[in-house]
C-alpha cells in the first residue's frame, strides 16, 4: 500500500477514535464520567477541566484531519500523533507504576491501544523519511 494511503488512514482512524474518547469524558462530564469512567465529576472546576481536555483533543484531531488530507501537512500531524500517543502512554505508565489499586479495564485497553498506535505511527514516520530519500 502506498505511504500516502497509509498516512491518511492511520490518522483518519486515530481522529475518529480519540474525537469519540474526547466526547466521552468531555461531552457531558457530570453523566458520562460517571458511567464510562467511574470519575465523580461533582464540581464546575472539575467539569472545566474535562472540557478544556476535549477541546485540546480536538484541537490534535484537526491537526490530524488537515494532515490526512494535506499530503504537505501529513508527516508533522504523523509526528504530533506520536508524541501525543507516546505522551499518554508515559502518563499512564506513571500512573500504573505509582498510583494504588488497579484501574478499571478500558484503561488497559487504551494503553496497549495508544502504544500500538505511536509505535505503528513511529514505523510510520521511518518509512516517509526513507520515501523522502529516495527522491
Amino acid at each position: 500500500m502506498k505511504t500516502k494511503t497509509l498516512n491518511k488512514i492511520l490518522l483518519l482512524f486515530s481522529s475518529i477514535i480519540l474525537f469519540l474518547i474526547a466526547l466521552s469524558f468531555g461531552a457531558n462530564p457530570l453523566e458520562l464520567t460517571t458511567k464510562i469512567y467511574q470519575v465523580d465529576v461533582s464540581t464546575i472546576n472539575a467539569v472545566h477541566t474535562f472540557r478544556s481536555v476535549m477541546g485540546l483533543i480536538f484541537g490534535l484531531v484537526a491537526f490530524w484531519l488537515f494532515g490526512a488530507f494535506n499530503d504537505k501537512y501529513a508527516l508533522p500531524a504523523l509526528y504530533s500523533l506520536l508524541f501525543a500517543m507516546l505522551g499518554l502512554v508515559t502518563g499512564r505508565t506513571i500512573s500504573f507504576l505509582f498510583d494504588d489499586g488497579q484501574p478499571l479495564l478500558i484503561f488497559t485497553i487504551y494503553v496497549l491501544a495508544e502504544f500500538s498506535t505511536g509505535i505503528t505511527t513511529a514505523l510510520l514516520i521511518r518509512k516517509n523519511h526513507k520515501e523522502l530519500e529516495k527522491e
